[in-house]
């Protein structure tokens, strides 16, 4: 693959352009810093690759196609570099700036025909209108998950092997291989049927020729250990995210308080007590893995987020509630899913937090065995406190809760351990000279 560095005409565009299924070439641009157009076999793409954080990123500015002006790429580039200085990530600012231009600029429906949104919609109109509604709810499902987020603000056009085989990876990863299988059969299904529609922009679908991965048991999930700048970025980065409050602090606290994922969204409100000593999390066992209850104190800084949280107008129990329905015209009455957290946490998720908590703490903060076990709830006490639970059948919660109205107590002692360890990894992976957030207190900090 050739790679070529110069600065980048309307010309040299048009005609790297032209080279698409013909070769494949990298053309870098002297003019704007990280800025390339990368031709392969059914795309030319304009890229930005900077670091944020502590490694090397690359994001996608535009189709070279589409947006043939070079200085429209630079412009929105430059853009994107405010942000990533900013400590931000510019991917929505990006996929924002060339929807904006594709509308604006350059998208002439007569020409460019349809794009994602509109075909997937008249798809789903030809399913309902001719096959089973059985069949018509699991396409609507599949076709409007996150699992197609990447296609959103696409011309069909655009929609090649890379998009199809980005998104049957992806879901695969997730451990569930089945699924990966149906979503990229329902898209192909998909894109044939847009091919044969009059105006649609495309002949035929490009993803027809993508084969599903082999059948076969799901891959273990990778284990990542969090390095101490991804543990740093990852407050900064929730900050800026444009999710809601809700989702903003459901994050910091499964970073703060290292539970399941399950444990943190389904947090009720009249699970958090507040003692002489501080804000506990009386965890009951139907809202944990274990099906035992769990009771973990919180520091100040912890404390504020729950607080925050508790704060917010919530109708119903739920601590983190949801701000709009899960299905259209469907209840607003339960708590918030996992997904815009997601986002802003990726690549790390918060098991991966349990890791760094699991690792860390004995070599980093001198935190024992058993004092991390008692937080992350891998082993249940034994001895003189199991004969009471089983043959005095008291309020075990209470029991759990007693011996942390005192805050020396060794639970109290590591939580604040690991709490001004996170609080220190912040400030040392500011993003800008005194920046501040809205919803942790770095002051807090021991």
């Amino acid at each position: 693959m050739e790679t070529q560095r110069k600065k980048l005409t309307k010309g040299i565009v048009a005609a790297a352009v032209a080279q698409i299924g013909k070769r494949e070439l990298t053309l870098s641009d002297e003019q704007s810093k990280g800025l390339s157009l990368r031709v392969r076999k059914t795309s030319a793409i304009w890229c930005l690759r900077a670091r944020f954080g502590p490694k090397q990123t690359t994001w996608r500015v535009g189709d070279a196609s589409v947006m043939e002006d070079p200085d429209t790429a630079r412009e929105n580039v430059a853009e994107a570099w405010k942000l990533i200085r900013r400590g931000i990530d510019p991917e929505e600012k990006l996929r924002e700036l060339e929807n904006d231009g594709l509308t604006e600029r350059y998208h002439d429906r007569a020409r460019d025909g349809w794009d994602w949104k509109e075909a997937r919609d008249r798809y789903l109109v030809h399913v309902k209108e001719n096959l089973a509604p059985a069949t018509y709810k699991d396409y609507r499902i599949a076709l409007h998950s996150g699992d197609l987020k990447p296609l959103e603000g696409k011309l069909v056009r655009q929609i090649g092997p890379e998009d199809a085989k980005r998104i049957r990876n992806a879901v695969h990863e997730r451990g569930v291989p089945a699924q990966s299988r149906h979503v990229l059969s329902i898209l192909q299904a998909c894109m044939s049927w847009v091919a044969e529609q009059t105006g649609s922009g495309i002949d035929v679908s490009l993803i027809a020729g993508v084969k599903p991965l082999p059948r076969g048991k799901a891959t273990k999930r990778r284990v990542h250990l969090p390095s101490e700048a991804e543990l740093g970025l990852l407050p900064w980065r929730l900050e800026a995210a444009p999710i809601s409050a809700q989702s903003r602090l459901a994050g910091l606290l499964m970073l703060l308080t290292v539970q399941r994922v399950e444990t943190v969204i389904s947090a009720r409100r009249q699970d958090f007590r507040e003692l002489e000593s501080g804000l506990v999390w009386a965890i009951p066992a139907e809202h944990i893995k274990a099906k035992r209850c769990h009771v973990v104190p919180l520091p100040p800084a912890t404390a504020d987020v729950a607080r925050q949280a508790l704060a917010l107008p919530a109708p119903g129990d739920w601590l983190f509630p949801q701000v709009r329905p899960r299905r259209k015209g469907g209840p607003c009455d339960g708590h918030i899913s996992y997904h815009p957290v997601a986002e802003p946490l990726d690549p790390l998720d918060p098991h991966d937090f349990r890791h760094a908590f699991g690792t860390y703490g004995p070599t980093r903060l001198g935190i024992k065995p058993v004092d991390l076990a008692a937080i992350m709830h891998h082993v249940r006490e034994q001895g003189p406190r199991m004969t009471v639970l089983v043959y005095g059948r008291p309020d075990e919660l209470e029991i759990q809760i007693h011996p942390l109205r005192n805050p020396n107590d060794a639970r109290w002692v590591t939580m604040r351990k690991w709490e001004d360890w996170i609080l220190g990894l912040a400030i040392s992976h500011c993003p800008a000279p005194g920046a501040r957030m809205r919803t942790l207190d770095l002051r807090r900090s021991a």
